[in-house]
């Protein structure tokens, strides 16, 4: 599993982007699914939410 895990990670990374699966805060609402869209309070809010985890 350990040669695994940094492709199991970055697959995670990758789908928690924002606008792919969700956009929190979304364009239209707050939280939005599948929009593929995404704004620049998005991608600030999904750094500060996903940062910590770069750190371990």
């Amino acid at each position: 599993m350990a040669d695994w895990a940094p492709v199991v990670i970055g697959v995670v990374l990758v789908l928690l982007s924002p606008g792919l699966l969700f956009s929190f805060p979304g364009n239209n609402k707050q939280l939005e699914f599948g929009s593929m869209k995404t704004n620049g309070k998005a991608i600030a809010v999904h750094t500060l939410l996903f940062s910590p985890s770069m750190l371990f």
